[in-house]
């Protein structure tokens, strides 16, 4: 009289979890690259302040849209990556959609709410990857700006 729903699962795939960790490894990689070399720019500069201060500022401001830009492509990547999977989970009505492979072992989730979220990240992303470019490109400009004055 108990009937269990019977859950269906997407097996891990070794290929997608290899894939996984490098992808994983070269972000923290990355980060600690850039990590270092904005130490040691920032130290150099940190002599630069008591002799050329305006030349110190620029250095920074630069170091500053680098890391903007930075940010900006990441996050471009992303919301690209995002809209792409909301546009397949809207498709086939499941999460994870069936041509997708997964690096671990996924239970495969259906109905309305999942195509909801689909939606959200459909236009979620592009929105909040507009304001995040927006508000890093004010922030150097403002900065620039002040800078400027004096």
């Amino acid at each position: 009289m108990d009937e269990k729903i019977q859950e269906e699962f997407v097996p891990g795939n070794r290929k997608e979890r290899i894939k996984f960790f490098i992808a994983l490894a070269l972000w923290i990689v990355a980060y600690f690259v850039v990590k270092n070399a904005v130490d040691k720019i920032i130290a150099k500069n940190h002599d630069l302040i008591e002799s050329n201060p305006e030349q110190a500022l620029n250095n920074m401001l630069y170091i500053t849209l680098i890391l903007i830009l930075l940010k900006c492509i990441f996050y471009t990547c992303i919301s690209i990556l995002s809209v792409q999977m909301g546009i397949r989970v809207k498709k086939s009505g499941r999460w994870p959609p069936p041509e997708m492979k997964m690096p671990f072992k996924t239970k495969i989730r259906k109905g309305r709410r999942y195509i909801k979220l689909s939606v959200i990240s459909l236009f979620g992303m592009p929105l909040i990857l507009f304001l995040n470019i927006i508000v890093s490109i004010y922030f150097w400009y403002e900065t620039l700006y002040q800078i400027s004055k004096l």
